[in-house]
């Protein structure tokens, strides 16, 4: 997973930080990146879909 999170973008990476090593609730990743809560939403889920297809291939080798 170290290898998967290590090549998403650094912007992607600190969300990731952020929101599941720093328990930061959505609404404050939305409020602080002047987004909107949706959008952020949509962001985190395609990071996590990011971050599952790599462990799925590298599980697959």
């Amino acid at each position: 997973m170290r290898d998967c999170l290590s090549r998403l973008p650094d912007r992607q990476r600190q969300l990731i930080n952020l929101r599941y090593s720093q328990n930061q609730s959505v609404q404050q990743l939305a409020k602080d990146a002047d987004k909107k809560e949706s959008a952020m939403k949509m962001m985190l889920m395609r990071i996590r879909q990011s971050l599952h297809t790599c462990i799925d291939l590298k599980l697959k080798r």
